[in-house]
């Protein structure tokens, strides 16, 4: 019975919970195995690097003990020995070791790679007194490439071996690199590689004291040394890296990768991938990338384990790009739509004129720079992240030299991006060219800004409202003698035409005596004064404007101005008319309300005669409007019912004019009787129902 119990019990538990302690117990690293982690030496980065390692594996459960060594090589030769489960070692040295060249007997197929790390810079340090630009130039000369057998040698050779030299044709000294710095210093040599991290404190030191200078290949050896050698990347050394760096330096770089052995069991490899990819002390101090930038394209195999991660994290990191761009596009567009008021009168009324063309611009850089991130962040530091390949690509749009893409694909994109963004400067400099000739040009050959002081016979609207649009277009209409039209609006005027030949636009205060002058209302053929606002207050500014326009007309010894004034509220009309003071009916006080008013009443009265008053007061083709003139030479000395006559005779000469008013001394006369005005004055004036003023002049 007591034998029976824990079966029992085993049982009640069920298969679930069976599930879970298998899965824990596959999921847990190999309990009590300590790996060996090959690193550097002492005065490297990568002893350190391995040391900090160590101490984030522990805290995820795994176990590392760090053994020095000489570098790369020794590390990966220790690796296919057995004396190591785990290396630090360049991309370089470790493709050759997978490959089974470059010294390796044969190839260590047993070597994958957990972790791509930092991108180690190859320093070409030059001896600051020597004139030498290109690596082609170190033939002969002194140069240090490293202890025998190191990673850094390796590099020097394959470099000049892209330059067409070999070691055999420099003079190749193997020093360290504490020794290498000496020499620079003392003269002893004229060149020397170093690969390492950046910053070096070593490199630093050179530069620092002016012993030497850091030599910058050019990009055709680049793309040529990646050809021959494709695990080589681009490295950018930058001025925040060594303080005395004058400017950016573009070189050659090895991937710093962890790498083991294929027979780590996959739970342990699981958990250091993770540990040390969210590890935010070994990013912050070594510059590691992000796991969403993926894995490296070396051609040395990821574990598995490795490999399912990256490509997890990088699908997020592209869909968090995604999310953003899409989220931001959402923003972008609800804020236009909220405050397109203030937008639009932030661009004024010129800003679509370029606004078209900026967006443009700003697909075209935005996408483009996206597709190369996606192709050369692996591979090219100018696109290494989001952010530099926005830099880059604003770069490539004008320009396909100093950031060019190492991939096919990143090249096609590149072309693609340089050829729609050229397109759209070009575009917005027609933006611009055609706004400067509009604005600034045409107005000076026409009397435009510079000499619209000296305008005369123009139209001038003083203030500005949605009645104003309507306005120019009555008064630029087919029958009409097109004159120019200065408008006096404040700055902030909502909805001021776009520039046109015969506009112009003038900011300032429409009662201010400068202002008027600077439109030279005085010579203007008539004045058309407009409330800025539905505000009643606006009609003491209106009685202002009257007033100034009177007394420059005065001061300068000219006939009133015809002046027709806008008043918000109808009780102001007297007050409006008697300031402008006696002016022989040119001055017209409107209030829209009473007009309003008294449309509506007639057309209640005589339905359709609305529809009368409209077609009488718009000028286009075809119909006819009412139209003021001088009395003709022919009506002088008639009544009235005369000329009423003599029009009807004229209809057979097809000409059609009807005679409806008279003003004399500033009053209106409408169809008046023979004895109310007697014969006609030649300082009358005749309003008459016709196609156009010509047909007036017709009749003289």
């Amino acid at each position: 019975m007591l034998s029976k119990r824990p079966q029992m019990r085993l049982q009640g538990l069920g298969p679930g919970f069976l599930l879970v302690i298998l899965l824990a117990v596959f999921a847990a690293p190999a309990c009590g195995r300590v790996y060996t982690l090959a690193s550097g030496s002492a005065q490297g980065v990568y002893l350190p690097l391995a040391n900090d390692m160590a101490v984030v594996a522990r805290k995820s459960g795994v176990e590392i003990r760090v053994i020095p060594s000489e570098g790369s090589r020794q590390n990966l030769a220790w690796l296919a020995e057995g004396r190591a489960d785990l290396a630090l070692a360049q991309s370089d040295i470790a493709w050759n070791a997978y490959s089974g060249r470059g010294g390796f007997p044969k190839p260590v197929t047993s070597l994958r790679v957990i972790a791509p790390l930092y991108t180690e810079a190859i320093h070409i340090l030059i001896q600051r007194t020597l004139y030498i630009h290109r690596i082609e130039d170190l033939r002969g000369k002194r140069i240090a490439v490293g202890p025998a057998g190191s990673g850094t040698e390796t590099n020097a050779a394959q470099m000049l071996g892209a330059a067409g030299l070999t070691l055999a044709e420099v003079n190749a000294r193997h020093l360290s690199i504490e020794e290498s710095m000496a020499a620079l210093r003392s003269g002893e040599i004229d060149a020397a590689f170093v690969t390492s991290a950046v910053p070096s404190p070593l490199v630093t030191g050179v530069l620092a004291d002016r012993s030497a200078t850091l030599l910058e290949p050019d990009r055709d050896f680049l793309e040529r040394l990646r050809k021959i050698f494709p695990f080589y990347l681009t490295k950018n050394i930058e001025t925040s890296d060594y303080p005395h760096l004058d400017e950016q330096v573009t070189t050659a770089g090895v991937q710093a990768l962890l790498v083991g052995r294929d027979d780590i069991p996959a739970a342990t490899i699981g958990h250091l991938v993770r540990a040390f990819s969210v590890s935010p002390e070994l990013t912050a101090k070594y510059r590691l990338p992000s796991a969403g930038d993926g894995a490296s394209d070396s051609e040395i195999p990821l574990f598995e384990e490795a490999r399912s991660y990256y490509r997890l994290q990088s699908w997020l990191h592209q869909r968090k790009l995604f999310i953003g761009t899409v989220l931001f596009l959402l923003i972008a567009t609800i804020a236009v739509l909220r405050f397109q008021r203030g937008i639009w009168r932030l661009l004024r009324r010129d800003g679509d004129r370029f606004l078209h063309a900026g967006i443009y611009l700003f697909v075209v850089w935005v996408g483009g720079s996206l597709m190369l991130y996606r192709a050369e962040h692996r591979i090219n530091d100018n696109y290494a992240s989001p952010w530099k390949s926005l830099w880059s690509g604003l770069i490539t749009i004008y320009s396909l030299s100093g950031k060019e893409p190492l991939s096919l694909e990143g090249r096609v994109a590149a072309i693609i991006m340089f050829i729609l963004g050229l397109g759209g400067l070009l575009w917005l400099i027609e933006r611009f060219a055609s706004f400067y000739v509009e604005t600034k040009l045409l107005p000076l050959i026409r009397g435009g800004f510079a000499r619209v002081h000296k305008m005369k016979n123009h139209y001038v609207i003083a203030g500005w409202n949605e009645k104003g649009v309507g306005i120019i277009k009555q008064l630029h209409g087919e029958e009409l003698e097109h004159r120019h039209i200065v408008i006096l609006a404040p700055e902030q005027a909502k909805g001021l035409p776009r520039h046109h030949k015969l506009i112009q636009v003038v900011h300032g205060e429409r009662a201010y005596e400068d202002c008027l002058k600077e439109v030279n209302v005085s010579a203007a053929h008539s004045v058309i004064i407009l409330a800025d606002s539905a505000e009643p207050a606006e009609d003491a500014r209106t009685i202002l404007t009257i007033l100034a326009i009177r007394k420059i007309c005065s001061e300068q010894g000219l006939e009133p101005v015809p002046v027709s004034a806008e008043i918000v509220d109808s009780r102001n009309v007297k007050l409006a008319q008697y300031a402008g003071g006696e002016q022989d009916g040119r001055l017209e006080v409107v209030s829209s309300n009473d007009v309003g008013r008294s449309l509506l009443t007639q057309a209640a009265v005589h339905p359709g005669l609305f529809t009368v008053y409209s077609q009488l007061l718009e000028f286009k083709k075809n119909n006819s409007e009412i139209h003021r003139a001088p009395m003709p030479s022919s009506f002088v000395d008639k009544s009235f019912e005369e000329i009423l006559t003599q029009s009807a005779t004229n209809r057979e000469r097809k000409i059609y004019v009807m005679p409806i008013a008279i003003q004399r001394e500033g009053k209106i006369h409408i169809n008046p009787a023979r004895d109310a005005l007697g014969k006609l004055a030649a300082s009358d004036f005749l309003f008459a129902l016709c196609d156009s003023p010509k047909n007036l002049e017709n009749l003289s």
